[in-house]
């Protein structure tokens, strides 16, 4: 599966690496992808103390020409300050103490428009899934992050062993007090309590998704295809195919819990939406007890939903839908239903299958748009301040 992965839908630098010098004579242990925009290069000293030899994989990256001021001054940083060993087109691999650097202009050869974030995390974990195959790194666990993130002493501490196809580790968000760190820790809470809500209500998507706290087994990545191609929520899209091929570990899950990441808590306008995008609405409120998010009911709602899949066969679907609260049909109704109904009258198979079917049916995304529906049709978004003071789930 890598090799047709690799051979059909990886970027082009996966190949393009295999041409540069020396780059498959290098015993590493690790690898560690991560895009960077307009970044410092502070964050690279910080991410490359970690004593198992590394293999820091950075792809600068930017959709526009000509090249901004601080992606240049990132790339000349890394020419003036570290040795490269080689280079091959876009591809430079540098010495850096006792690990390594792969630095890919994306920046000098910006990358197509909408594409963004999405595209520059596939390519850093393409080229990482072609140095596996090659036997190059050792761990079989693609590990990515930001700039942002300052990684714990134990971070590459993922079981080999698992048959675990990902891993949401776990974070926190950090900072000086103030307003900022306050937005962006609602902000965290309420990612959390969405989790939380999914997992009460028995979905297997309960799990955070966040680019700067995700790992992937590399057979697993090349078997879903990768990282889409977009602007923001590449690492939600990702997590949402995977689940549905194996296990997600999350902190609770795993039995070799590492320490959490700490991600610097900064206003953010690199994506359309996701946490810096949150973060400024936020903090743009008159007060934190003015931020609104799914209201319990919504997620109280959608365990009916799994509640009755185990009553399910191949032809009572549509029959034993009639049965759960209005609100909850009309938004699985509103999901076309019908298709998945029609889906099992054609299978006819065991009721291990059809749970399998129904639980991939209803998938992180298909949730979200239920939960959308719900809150706009149903029950309204609530203070989340005073949600969370009411413990809703336990």
């Amino acid at each position: 599966m890598p090799h047709h992965y690799l051979t059909h839908y990886a970027a082009a630098e996966a190949t393009d690496v295999l041409n540069l010098a020396g780059v498959l004579n290098q015993p590493w242990q690790n690898v560690l992808c991560l895009p960077a925009l307009n970044e410092t290069p502070d964050f690279i000293y910080r991410l490359t103390k970690h004593p198992e030899r590394l293999l820091l994989i950075l792809v600068v990256n930017q959709t526009q020409s000509p090249i901004t001021l601080a992606n240049q001054a990132l790339i000349t940083t890394i020419n003036q300050q570290f040795q490269r060993l080689s280079q091959h087109n876009n591809l430079a691999l540098y010495t850096l103490e006792t690990h390594n650097l792969l630095l890919v202009d994306r920046a000098n050869a910006p990358l197509p428009a909408k594409t963004g974030v999405g595209l520059a995390r596939k390519i850093a974990a393409d080229i990482a899934l072609q140095l596996i195959q090659q036997g190059a790194i050792k761990s079989h666990w693609i590990y990515c992050t930001d700039a942002d993130a300052q990684l714990p002493d134990d971070y590459f501490g993922l079981d080999e062993t698992s048959p675990a196809v990902a891993a949401s580790l776990p974070f926190t968000h950090v900072g000086p007090p103030g307003p900022l760190l306050d937005a962006t820790t609602l902000y965290e809470h309420a990612i959390r309590y969405y989790a939380q809500g999914l997992r009460m209500a028995g979905s297997g998507y309960g799990f955070l998704s966040l680019g700067s706290a995700l790992a992937v087994k590399a057979r697993a990545y090349a078997t879903v295809r990768g990282f889409n191609l977009r602007e923001a929520g590449e690492d939600f899209y990702l997590l949402n195919k995977l689940a549905k091929i194996g296990e997600i570990l999350t902190p609770e899950t795993t039995t070799r819990p590492t320490s959490p990441i700490q991600i610097s808590a900064r206003f953010s306008n690199r994506t359309p939406f996701g946490t810096g995008q949150s973060v400024t609405q936020i903090s743009q409120l008159p007060s934190l007890n003015d931020y609104h998010y799914y209201a319990p009911a919504c997620f109280l709602m959608l365990k009916h939903w799994f509640e009755l899949i185990p009553k399910l066969t191949a032809h009572n679907l549509l029959s034993e839908l009639t049965r759960l609260p209005h609100p909850l049909q009309n938004a699985l109704l509103a999901q076309n239903i019908h298709s998945l109904a029609e889906h099992l009258n054609r299978q006819g198979t065991s009721p291990k299958h059809i749970k399998t079917t129904c639980h991939t049916w209803l998938d992180g995304f298909r949730t979200l748009k239920i939960i959308r529906y719900l809150q706009a049709h149903y029950f309204p978004a609530e203070p989340l301040l005073a949600t969370l003071a009411r413990k809703p789930f336990g």
